[in-house]
């Protein structure tokens, strides 16, 4: 039997997200009211366990954004 816990962090800089910011061409009929609040740094905490009994493993982990 094996046991473990984890926790870890990351972090990220989105210089540009098509999904929420749509096309490179910027169009001058386009509305102003659909643009969205875009936050580019991104952090991430995970945590979690792991217990494994012979060939059967059980994990659990949490991301926090």
């Amino acid at each position: 039997m094996q046991a473990y816990a984890f926790i870890g962090a990351d972090e990220r800089y989105y210089l540009y997200n098509h999904f929420l910011e749509g096309s490179f061409i910027r169009r001058k009929d386009r509305a102003q009211d659909l643009d969205v609040d875009i936050e580019r740094f991104v952090g991430e905490v995970q945590c979690g366990f792991c217990i494994r009994v012979k060939n059967f493993i059980a994990k659990y982990y949490v991301i926090f954004r």
